[in-house]
């Protein structure tokens, strides 16, 4: 039993439910090429993404027992509101203008441009 759980990909207690789970994502915006709805996820894609998770609790927290004050804009957009206004907030919060890009020929080149502010 446990090798079976192993190589599935599933946890030991599910192989005794009467009725297989449906396993979601937990992320609520999952974006795919020309809006296709979106199929049921790997074992994989779902490990990685609660992987994910974990560490970014993890380092968050860290960050605050450190004595790092949360940012203010995390959480504040929701999808209800508009993507312009969202893209403006964000070059605001990361000190960028509209063109910050311009001069860059490589994307390699905006991400460290980027990662410099």
């Amino acid at each position: 039993m446990d090798k079976l759980a192993h190589h599935s990909h599933a946890a030991i207690g599910y192989l005794f439910l009467a009725q297989a789970q449906e396993d979601q994502l937990s992320i609520p915006d999952f974006r795919t090429i020309d809006d296709r709805p979106v199929g049921l996820p790997s074992p994989d894609l779902l490990e990685t993404v609660q992987i994910m998770q974990r560490r970014q609790n993890w380092m968050r927290d860290h960050l605050i027992k450190g004595g790092q004050v949360p940012l203010s804009f995390v959480g504040s957009k929701t999808l209800q509101d508009k993507p312009e206004t969202v893209a403006v907030d964000m070059l605001r919060a990361l000190g960028l203008s509209r063109d910050w890009a311009d001069g860059e020929s490589k994307w390699e080149d905006a991400l460290r441009h980027c990662c410099a502010h």
